[in-house]
């Protein structure tokens, strides 16, 4: 074998494992942002995720999140960690992803705060901060070219929920917005 036919698959995982990764963290930025076209590409319309709570279709994944995240969900912040992916052939691979997942929510986060069990026993009225080291558990298809979400399961390492005084920054910090007005989307410009 010559040097050029021996680096040929190599590259080519390499080209794959990044391809995967975009896929990881392209679901993180549209949680974050509340972006569910985005969320949506990460996944094929056959998949399945098994989140805890709620265990299901990529559809009913979206509208649970969507709904979730338009009820008191004021902040979300998921930050990867290690990713192993081993490849099962070349169209399919598993990943395990760590992740920590910070979320502040309101009283109006009902649903959510009771997902968390004795996430109710804090003061309803209080802003809570949950923070959640996880790993995903992926099982990644390329389909017609492309690599997707086929099956996700979340596994919960740790639960942590702090009560929060929400302090006010002065104006001139950037704050986060979980929409199109964040500073990321000006930078990318318009979609």
């Amino acid at each position: 074998m010559n040097g050029i036919t021996d680096i040929q698959e190599p590259l080519r995982q390499l080209l794959d494992k990044e391809a995967i990764r975009t896929v990881l963290s392209s679901y993180c930025r549209g949680v974050d942002r509340r972006d569910w076209d985005l969320v949506r590409s990460t996944f094929h319309p056959d998949a399945y995720d098994d989140h805890g709570s709620f265990k299901g279709t990529r559809d009913d994944l979206l509208q649970w999140l969507e709904r979730r995240h338009g009820q008191g969900i004021e902040q979300s912040l998921h930050t990867l960690g290690q990713c192993q992916i081993d490849f099962l052939d070349r169209d399919t691979a598993v990943a395990e992803t760590h992740c920590r997942v910070t979320q502040r929510y309101t009283a109006e986060a009902h649903e959510t705060r009771s997902m968390w069990g004795d996430g109710e026993a804090i003061d309803a009225e209080a802003r809570i901060v949950v923070e959640i080291p996880c790993r995903y558990v992926d099982r990644l298809e390329r389909r017609n070219g492309v690599w997707a979400i086929a099956r996700r399961t979340l596994v919960i390492e740790d639960l942590q929920i702090t009560k929060v005084k929400r302090l006010s920054l002065a104006p001139e910090w950037t704050i986060a917005q979980r929409d199109r007005t964040d500073t990321l989307w000006k930078e990318l410009g318009p979609s």
